[in-house]
Order: structure tokens, then sequence, then C-alpha cells
């Protein structure tokens, strides 16, 4: 085979997996976009009759994870943050960049966990189910399946005890 000839081979070759990658990288943007549209929903979908009588308020706001990677204008992960507002006191989910494998980490700003930690929700990509994760140090973080009765349970920890 002619050189020039094999040098053509293999140039569409390597543009024809280029673009299956590409792709691939889009329908997991896409999949993640999706995955934190529905548990956006499922929150608000908790917390519904919180907000019809006011007690607390929801916000969505737009949303581009960054990383050095991908900078904010070259970022292809376009999404929503979620806030809570509760008791003068502001919860934010925020997601981060899609991690290896379509992984999904939300941040979540306005709980801590004990003394330094941090807290985030995390999509399980066996299962499909999402996780709260609280990560203190060198400790092995702890994860709990996220439902209703959880997130409202770590809601409840920021409305100030009263001193009756």
């Amino acid at each position: 085979m002619d050189e020039v000839q094999q040098l053509a081979d293999m140039l569409q070759q390597h543009a024809a997996t280029q673009q299956r990658l590409q792709q691939s990288f889009k329908d997991q943007c896409q999949h993640w976009q999706d995955s934190i549209q529905t548990l956006f929903g499922q929150i608000e979908t908790w917390l519904a009759a919180l907000t019809e009588r006011q007690l607390l308020a929801i916000e969505r706001s737009p949303w581009v994870a960054t990383s050095s990677t991908y900078p904010s204008e070259h970022s292809p992960f376009i999404s929503e943050s979620l806030a809570i507002i509760l008791a003068q006191r502001r919860v934010e989910l925020v997601p981060q960049v899609m991690g290896q494998g379509g992984a999904m980490v939300i941040a979540v700003a306005g709980l801590t966990s004990d003394r330094h930690g941090s807290i985030s929700i995390v999509k399980d990509s066996t299962d499909g189910a999402w996780y709260w994760r609280k990560e203190r140090g060198s400790k092995d973080p702890e994860s709990t399946v996220l439902d209703a009765h959880f997130f409202a349970q770590q809601l409840q920890g920021l409305i100030p005890k009263s001193r009756d």
C-alpha cells in the first residue's frame, strides 16, 4: 500500500475516533444536566408543601461549572444551582464539573460537616442513586442515600433552637 494512502486511512480512523469520543462526551454532559435537573425537581417536590406555606423559598439560578480544564468561556457544563432559603439562612446546591465516567458531585454550601468538613451530594454510577456525603479530613466519607426524610433532617439543623 502506498504510504500516502496509509496516512489518509490513519487520519480518517483518527477523525472517526475523535468524533465518537466527542459525541460520547456530549451525551455524558446531557445526562449530567438531565440528572441534576431531575434531582432539583425532586427536592422541589419534597419541599413543595413548605414553599406553598411560605416557610422556605427555593431559587434556581443559571450556573456554569468550571475547572482548570474547562474555564467558564469554554465549559460545556451548563446547568443551574439551587438555593434553599429558610430561617434566614441559605443552602446552595452547586453542580461541579462532571467527573470520570460521568460522575456527578453537587457541593452543598451553607451546611458544614462537623468541624471543618464538607458536604456534597454524589450520584453513584452503579445504582444511579444520589448520596449525601460528609467528609472530614482523612476519615472515610460518610454516605447516606438522599431522600426526603434525610434531606429534611439536614435542613432542620439550620433552625435556631428556641430558648424557652
